[in-house]
């Protein structure tokens, strides 16, 4: 189901149920904004971006790190994994313009998701990023390899309504720009730098 903001409500004490630590954090990041806001008056804006990509992020994240092996000619692509979980896509740039949209329009401390509503496995996005760069690699799922949660994708409906805005860059774009990317690490650090 594409998460709500109104599933955490810390006023009535409805906070739902985050995953382990890192879902902990975040929350409590967001109940100390929320009465930071409330009883200090300090103007406060909580985003929950969704799985941002980019250019140069870290290989230690699945998008760059699928692309550095379809850049590097592996064949089969290995995804983490069953690869059938599935995520929200939202590129750097779009989360940056929407933080800083939240910062002008929200004060009081209330969260605001930040992507683009569509779910999209790692099998998909391996394929796309095959087809981006005009091979025809088979896709293997890793299983020895951590899985995650199984689907983790948010509705839009409140960003849109409050920051009247929605992410600009295609999946089909932001990805071609990783796939860009991903070829001049292989070419500068060499094709063992991952698994």
């Amino acid at each position: 189901m594409a998460l709500r903001e109104d599933m955490i409500d810390f006023t009535t004490g409805e906070l739902g149920q985050p995953d382990m630590t890192y879902g902990w954090s975040k929350l409590t990041g967001e109940y100390l904004s929320h009465l930071a806001a409330k009883q200090y008056g300090v103007h406060i804006a909580c985003v929950r971006p969704f799985s941002g990509y980019g250019e140069d992020q870290d290989l230690t994240y699945p998008v760059p790190a699928i692309a550095f092996r379809v850049a590097r000619g592996d064949n089969p692509v290995t995804v983490w994994g069953t690869g059938e979980q599935g995520r929200d896509f939202v590129h750097i740039e779009d989360c940056i313009t929407a933080m800083l949209l939240a910062i002008d329009r929200i004060g009081d401390g209330s969260g605001i998701n930040i992507g683009t509503g569509k779910l999209t496995t790692f099998l998909e996005l391996a394929g796309m990023l095959i087809q981006l760069a005009g091979t025809s690699a088979a896709v293997r799922p890793f299983i020895a390899k951590p899985v995650g949660v199984q689907s983790r994708y948010c509705d839009t409906s409140r960003m849109e309504q409050v920051l009247g805005w929605k992410p600009e860059i295609p999946l089909e774009e932001g990805l071609t720009r990783v796939l860009d990317a991903a070829s001049t690490r292989v070419i500068t650090v060499g094709s063992h730098a991952i698994e």
